[in-house]
This record gives C-alpha cells, structure tokens and sequence, in this order.
C-alpha cells in the first residue's frame, strides 16, 4: 500500500513537471567532450613539461658554485615554479575531468596523477627533441609580461651586477675588450673584457644578447670575467632590443 501510494505520487510529480528521460545521445557527446577535454589537458602538460625540461636543461649546473652560493640556493633561484605549478594544475584538470566520466569512478588520484605523469614526460621529451620547449619560451619571452619574474627566472638570476651577474644586449662594440650592454632594466654598462673567457657561441657583436660573470666597478660599468650566451630567453632580449631600437 505505501509503496503504491509512492509510486503514485512519483508519477504525479514526474507528470506535473513533465519530466522526460534525456536521450541517450547527450550522455555520449558527454563523455566524448569530456575525454577530448581531458586529451587537450594532456597536450597542455605536455607542452609545459618541454618547457619545464629546457629551461632546466640551460639552467647552467655546470656552473652554479660559481655563480651562487650553492646548489640549493641555486636550484631555489632558478627553479620554474610557474611551470611547475602550472603542470600541477594540468594533471588536476585531467584528474577532474577523468572522474566525471562513466567509468572514472574506478580509478584513485595516485594512479591518475602518475599516469598523467609518465603521459606528459613522454610527450614533453618528444615536443623537447621537436624544439617546442625552445620556441614557446621565444614566444614568451616576446609577448608575455613579468617574463622574468614569473615565465622564466633565470634571466632575473643573471640580472643582479652587485652579485657579479650581469646579462643584456650588446649596442655598442668597436672591439671585443670594451663594448655597452643594455641590460633587463634598460640600463646601460660599459662593460670592460680585455680578459675575459668568451665561452663558445657568446656573440660580442650589436644587437646579440650575453650573460656575463665579473664585477661591479661602479653603477655603470662592470669587469667581466667570462662571458657566455644566452640561451633561454633569447626572446626577450629581442624584445628588449626592438623596444630600445624603436625608442
């Protein structure tokens, strides 16, 4: 009797507010958009993981006693955390998308996250060998803002003269021992390099972007020690080039 009465008054309320099963068709295209959504996230961490491999890549470890104080504060100066967190957001969103799928249910945050994972390194290892790793940077580093303070730390690592790191645009150079360099702050240096170690493919030649190892003589002119190129960020010293040459 009262599971009549129920089924009666379930009715009623399924009538009264005409409720109708939704086509089978919509739970489909569902799951399809959600799985493409999910593929797309993939994609996007991958892209960030060849990022995240380049900029580590050209991080100069072979380096870093000489140009910190150690390799923790080193690594801590220098570490792409934007990246990182932006990978980490990435799984998340697959992870998210992944459980609103019919079956995602079966499946815990561990083994999605370590799929995703190994997922994204193979892809960002080959999307790395294919150079995205190198030209979204370039494009970063043309177009982003706070390109150094948040996209790409390591040119505000080279950019501290009181620490004896130094990097920037040579505008003007009649020789190799006393050249200007125009550096993150648009700030002019006479640079003196008469003897200077100029590591291979440091280009001491106008409009080409270095970083440089020495000392800080005064608040505009610096000793350099050695010399090397730039790698990552190149994109940006372009970018710095072309606004100053446009000023």
């Amino acid at each position: 009797m009262i599971n009549d009465k129920f089924e009666q008054s379930l009715l009623k309320k399924i009538k009264n507010r005409k409720i109708a099963p939704k086509p089978k068709w919509i739970f489909v295209l569902k799951n399809y958009a959600i799985w493409g959504a999910s593929f797309m996230f993939l994609i996007i961490s991958s892209a960030a993981f060849s990022i995240i491999i380049y900029l580590l890549k050209n991080s100069d470890w072979g380096i870093y006693n000489q140009i910190s104080n150690g390799l923790l504060e080193f690594i801590l100066l220098t570490l792409p955390y934007f990246w990182l967190v932006f990978l980490a957001v990435s799984i998340f969103a697959i992870y998210y998308n992944i459980k609103h799928t019919k079956k995602g249910y079966r499946y815990s945050l561990l083994i999605i996250a370590v799929s995703v994972m190994a997922a994204s390194a193979i892809f960002g290892a080959l999307f790395f060998h294919a150079g995205l790793g190198s030209a979204l940077d370039d494009i970063f580093g043309e177009k982003a803002p706070f390109y150094t303070k948040i996209f790409n730390r390591q040119i505000y690592f080279w950019s501290q003269p009181e620490n004896g790191r130094l990097a920037g645009i040579v505008i003007s150079a009649q020789n190799q021992d006393t050249f200007i360099l125009l550096d993150l702050n648009k700030n002019e240096w006479i640079i003196y390099a008469k003897n200077a170690q100029i590591m291979p493919r440091a280009d001491i030649n106008i409009n080409k972007s270095i970083r440089i190892i020495g000392e800080k003589l005064s608040e505009k002119e610096f000793r350099a020690e050695r010399i090397l190129p730039v790698v990552s960020g190149r994109g940006f010293f372009k970018r710095q080039n072309k606004e100053h040459c446009d000023f």
